[in-house]
């Protein structure tokens, strides 16, 4: 269901467990955090990878998150797909992506 993805200026990389560390650094900072609605600081690595579990267990799903790397210098965020949100906020199906993440 879900892929990588590229853009003329973006690689987007779906998320696995070996991206547990860059989640963690991400997600581990209020900064960042105020933007999310489904996730609290992380306190851990390994707390970080039962949250990637959450993303990368069987279909069908309609959740997502990818890490976005820009191709002219490399730099990382991170997106995620709220379709899941649809429905309890009437809201469209809409890619949030976390500027934040970009450091």
């Amino acid at each position: 269901m879900f892929t990588d993805l590229e853009t003329e200026r973006l690689f987007l990389e779906c998320i696995g467990y070996d991206d547990a560390e860059f989640f963690y650094k991400k997600f581990s900072t209020d900064e960042v955090n105020q933007y999310l609605f489904d996730v609290e600081p992380f306190s851990s690595v390994e707390e970080a990878q039962e949250w990637i579990g959450f993303y990368v267990e069987s279909e069908p799903r309609n959740q997502h998150r990818w890490i976005i790397v820009l191709k002219e210098n490399g730099e990382t965020g991170c997106a995620g797909d709220r379709r899941r949100y649809r429905a309890s906020h009437k809201q469209p199906a809409k890619l949030a992506v976390y500027r934040p993440c970009f450091k």
